[in-house]
């Protein structure tokens, strides 16, 4: 239920010298810096507004996502997190993986995937 647990609970369960891959964490400095949406310095026009098209389109189906959530939320009484709005920081995540004496390492996810713009991945080495 809580991400804070998770990687706790993994490298419990996790061999000496073993890895464990945990993907799409909403990050929220990645979501904010994407809502921007600005154009980057050296950034060509037709990139940029080829980008924003992306941007737009998936924006649209989140929101559609979190929706429809929200109409079977009475139903199964679950809260994921990307639907509830829960983004953690990349540096809170390195420090619950200190706190817990594992090695952790932020990957970011290529910005081609549907939600790579606002999510990481999530290296743990035990």
């Amino acid at each position: 239920k809580d991400f804070k647990n998770a990687p706790s609970e993994m490298s419990r369960v996790c061999r000496p010298g073993g890895k464990i891959l945990t993907g799409d964490i909403p990050d929220i400095n990645k979501k904010a810096e994407w809502i921007k949406g600005a154009r980057h310095k050296n950034e060509p026009l037709l990139a940029y507004l080829i980008r924003k098209i992306r941007q737009d389109n998936v924006k649209f189906r989140y929101k559609m996502s979190a929706r429809q959530f929200n109409r079977r939320k009475q139903k199964l009484d679950i809260a994921p997190p990307q639907a509830a709005g829960m983004f953690y920081e990349t540096e809170e995540i390195l420090a619950i993986c200190n706190e817990i004496g594992v090695k952790g390492t932020i990957l970011d996810q290529p910005s081609n995937l549907a939600f790579g713009n606002t999510r990481v991945d999530l290296l743990v080495e035990k």
